[in-house]
């Protein structure tokens, strides 16, 4: 197994959006992925099997948490970074982490990993494998939200919808109508730069109302190529934009901004570009799925399904591996009652 700290010039045989050399060499030189960022970025190759993976010196811009285990490290005065994990960059959304993954290539990571001062080994977003759990791996359960589609038409969606639940969406939807602005789909690469610049402000001004970080560079939007954007103009001035990219019959929804100074003015701007849009895309497009990012229980009310999401780990100082497991094993538990109280929720008619 070859192991590469810059993107391999190789082909990928995937038609996921963010698995591509593009994508890759696009996170490596915006510096989303480096060693001064905290992903440093590792790629494993054995003759048709591929693997990307991070060197991580800290847990943010993951979102499977594992800032507890962390912690309990920290109080033993252990440390728990460098950590080896196989993640999209700052991403919350489903993607093979392992293409073409032969036993032998299976077994050629967990040698990697083994072999090397990593704390622990993390593949996140990825389903239960007999591979890594017959060699010492557990697995966690997490939840998002995503909208199943099974609808010929948006009018079919809203028919499947529960009386009060459709009257309210209509409403917000009305309510939009009125608001004096104007929303037009534009791929990236038909942004200009000027626009792009205002892009990122525009995502930032998420990030700091969130007093959250921001892991994406200006270079990024400057340079990306791919995906499509919805933007809100007002007397020809961008003032909100939502980010997405498609691929495998899926759309994932990424990033929404809108300038400050409008937020409480057009409120239901948010609801309409990042969901309401998408799910009209989802629809004419025959998509299967909608993967509209991490939290938000306010998708359950419009139709997205608490859906499970995986992560296998592996804890190497035996002590504390144990320890985790059987949190987690707790953890995984309520986490199945959760999914299926929050169906019980879903706006759906019976």
């Amino acid at each position: 197994m070859k192991v590469y700290h810059q993107i391999p010039e190789i082909k990928l045989e995937s038609q996921h959006p963010y698995i591509s050399y593009n994508m890759f060499k696009l996170w490596e030189k915006t510096n989303v992925t480096s060693i001064e960022s905290g992903w440093e970025p590792l790629y494993f190759v054995e003759n048709d099997s591929f693997s990307y993976a991070y060197k991580k010196s800290h847990s943010y811009g993951e979102f499977i948490f594992d800032w507890a285990w962390a912690d309990l490290y920290h109080r033993y005065q252990i440390p728990y970074y460098p950590k080896l994990l196989h993640a999209l960059p700052v991403t919350p959304i489903s993607a093979p982490k392992i293409i073409n993954p032969s036993d032998a290539f299976i077994k050629s990571l967990i040698k990697y990993y083994l072999d090397n001062d990593f704390s622990g080994h993390h593949i996140l977003f990825t389903h239960e494998d007999s591979r890594f759990i017959q060699q010492g791996y557990f697995y966690q359960k997490t939840l998002q939200f995503h909208f199943i589609n099974r609808f010929e038409t948006y009018e079919d969606y809203l028919s499947a919808l529960k009386a009060r639940k459709r009257k309210n969406i209509l409403k917000e939807r009305k309510i939009v109508e009125y608001y004096p602005i104007k929303i037009i789909k534009k791929e990236s690469s038909q942004i200009s730069l000027s626009e792009r610049k205002e892009i990122y402000l525009l995502y930032l001004s998420t990030i700091m109302k969130k007093y959250s970080q921001a892991y994406l560079t200006e270079n990024f939007f400057l340079s990306l190529e791919s995906g499509f954007y919805y933007l809100a103009y007002q007397n020809q001035e961008l003032i909100a934009m939502s980010l997405f990219f498609e691929g495998e019959k899926k759309l994932y929804g990424r990033y929404w901004g809108i300038r400050p100074e409008f937020e409480n003015q057009y409120s239901y701007l948010h609801f309409e570009m990042c969901y309401y849009l998408a799910i009209e895309y989802v629809i004419e497009n025959r998509y299967l799925v909608f993967e509209a990012g991490a939290q938000g229980e306010q998708k359950l009310l419009r139709g997205f399904t608490p859906v499970e999401i995986g992560s296998l780990h592996h804890i190497k100082q035996p002590q504390f591996r144990v320890a985790i497991e059987n949190h987690v094993k707790n953890q995984n538990l309520l986490i199945e009652k959760e999914i299926e109280t929050l169906k019980s929720y879903l706006p759906y008619k019976k």
